[in-house]
């Protein structure tokens, strides 16, 4: 028996379970995806989001009972999506009221300026929350942004090299800190190929570096992701930030199915992690200091504390309840490029296998799961879960 949730375009409530999938014998001609749980690719890190000073400012004018409901659609393991593994950005970015750093003062080297008190505002109350609700320690990447028309961190490839190789490196060695991973790059995947390697390439740098971090915007590359790892399979490949720019666009449905390809892309060529945008913004796709308005999977109105629950929201869920951090990827493919599709093998044995169809068609198609043969069909710009418990030994 296979279980199946499903998110559909026009359906009144989303990830919803439907009625189980009974197996048949027989081989169907038609459309068809097949699973091996025995071929196991990368481990799985985790799925998350970014908790932003913005986030966080909405976050906290909500009333009570809906900053509870936030924690809870984003971090409860049970109710929610069970997110493990989150961002918070260094210093200021453009989802800040303002710019801002935590050394102000110009040439404090020895950082005795260094303040974090703009975060316990607001940035840090959400994220002792969402620990609270999660139940376990969650994972988080502490990232400045890359250079931009607005909050930048401006490093060379060469620059970014010398300062993992002769100081950031050895000085959280020497201070037994060897187990903080440091990712380089975190911007787009159009150079991630050329930045990294000009990186990796250099032996001492490479010893200290766990993997590269990406964005979405510009062009997809997916083809980019696979590059890196062919070329440094010993290093790890994270997507760390995207949303959808321009706007709330607020109930617009092909947001989430962008999150569904990028998603599946990227772990079908070996991401270990995936970590969203914004957690939350209001009804304006803001507050930005730089007017550079997004979409977030969650977006409130601060006057009346309402939530609105986005197709991105649905999305992310339909991987992140099902697999969970320590899974291994699985072969899956299928015969019909419309059915975009990845599958995962948890640690307790379950397995978990996401489809999604972007197409203006439903699509009939037979799982071949294992040994079992399994009939089913996935509504046009609809995406759904298969997941199969853990078989007794």
């Amino acid at each position: 028996m296979i279980r199946h949730y499903l998110s559909k375009q026009g359906a009144t409530s989303q990830l919803v379970e439907q009625a189980p999938l009974l197996g048949y014998r027989g081989m169907g001609g038609g459309p068809s995806l097949y699973i091996n749980p025995t071929k196991t690719f990368q481990t799985l890190e985790g799925f998350g989001g970014a908790f932003t000073e913005s986030a966080a400012t909405t976050w906290k004018m909500l009333p009570l009972a809906q900053q509870q409901e936030v924690m809870r659609a984003y971090f409860d393991q049970v109710q929610g999506h069970g997110y493990t593994f989150c961002r918070v950005h260094m210093n200021s970015c453009d989802f800040s009221l303002g710019n801002y750093a935590h050394v102000e003062t110009a040439g404090d080297v020895d950082l005795h300026s260094f303040s974090i008190d703009r975060d316990r505002v607001a940035l840090l109350p959400m994220i002792q929350a969402a620990q609270q609700v999660a139940g376990r320690k969650l994972k988080l990447l502490v990232s400045p942004e890359a250079v931009q028309a607005w909050d930048s961190c401006i490093y060379t490839a060469e620059e970014e090299r010398d300062f993992v190789r002769d100081h950031l490196g050895p000085t959280l060695a020497a201070a037994g800190l060897g187990h903080v991973r440091i990712v380089i790059w975190d911007h787009n995947r159009d150079r991630m190929v050329e930045r990294a390697d000009r990186v990796l390439s250099d032996p001492q740098a490479a010893q200290y570096i766990w993997g590269t971090g990406f964005h979405w915007y510009v062009e997809d590359h997916f083809e980019h992701v696979q590059l890196l790892h062919d070329a440094w399979p010993d290093k790890h490949l994270l997507f760390t930030e995207g949303c959808q720019e321009g706007g709330p666009h607020t109930g617009e449905w092909a947001v989430g199915e962008r999150y569904a390809r990028s998603i599946i892309n990227d772990l079908n060529r070996w991401t270990v992690g995936w970590i969203d945008w914004n957690l939350l913004l209001d009804d304006t796709g803001g507050p930005n200091h730089v007017g550079n308005l997004c979409s977030a999977p969650l977006l409130a109105d601060p006057q009346s504390g309402s939530l609105d629950y986005q197709s991105s929201y649905y999305y992310l869920g339909h991987f992140s309840r099902f697999i969970r951090p320590g899974a291994k990827r699985i072969l899956c493919a299928a015969t019909r490029e419309a059915l975009e599709c990845c599958g995962f093998l948890n640690t307790d044995g379950s397995i978990a296998v996401v489809v999604c169809n972007r197409s203006n068609t439903a699509i009939a198609f037979d799982l071949h799961w294992c040994s079992q043969n399994f009939a089913t069909e996935l509504a046009a710009h609809a995406i759904a879960t298969y997941v199969q418990a853990a078989q007794p030994t």
